[in-house]
């Protein structure tokens, strides 16, 4: 059984549901898992558009992407998530962190539980899969033991800076910071926890 926490809201539809799509094809049973128990919700924008203005075909979700959230949606285990508070990472045999970059996102990723459980994961040697900003979630988690990012000694992808930035400047005008989770792009945090780049270095 595979765990894909979210956020309640402002989660990316097309790292979630298409990840999803492809566990389902493949039988994989998936419990999701959101900080109050509820439904999660998509990022209005991505799903919609609204507000990306001329960039909107190059923004938002793609036609595959959203029918695939419709069907997500639909799910029954998508209907009836854990509670973050409630994981017990022995129940599960991975864990899938997606992405997304809206307001709401920062629930997610700023989520002790879910730090202190991929920290588990890591420990028991199960799979770990991360996309976009869901990396970033995973080179927060901090091993006590060793007081490093649990990607320390790892190589990894990330949501690149120019992708990040690009996406920033298209549209900051009218939509001021909604590209921009953090002050920091999530290419120089991620890179900050890790032995070639890190401030953790020896």
């Amino acid at each position: 059984m595979i765990l894909m926490p979210i956020p309640d809201i402002d989660f990316d539809p097309s790292e979630t549901s298409i990840p999803w799509k492809v566990l389902k094809d493949n039988k994989v049973d998936i419990t999701f898992a959101t900080p109050s128990e509820r439904p999660g919700k998509a990022d209005f924008r991505m799903l919609t558009g609204d507000g990306l203005g001329i960039w909107k075909k190059l923004l938002m979700a793609n036609h595959d992407a959203i029918n695939y959230y419709s069907l997500m949606k639909k799910d029954k285990k998508f209907n009836n998530p854990v509670k973050y508070d409630d994981i017990n990472p022995a129940d599960y045999s991975g864990i899938m962190l997606l992405g997304g970059h809206a307001p709401g996102m920062k629930t997610y990723l700023e989520s002790k539980k879910l730090q202190d459980i991929i920290v588990k994961f890591f420990e028991e040697k199960k799979p770990v899969g991360a996309i976009c900003h869901g990396v970033l979630l995973v080179a927060r988690s901090i091993n006590q033991k060793t007081k490093k990012s649990v990607i320390y000694n790892y190589k990894t992808t990330s949501l690149l800076k120019s992708q990040e930035l690009m996406a920033y400047y298209l549209t900051c005008t009218w939509l001021g910071k909604y590209y921009r989770t953090y002050p920091i792009t999530v290419e120089a945090e991620v890179k900050s926890y890790l032995i070639l780049f890190g401030v953790n270095s020896p």
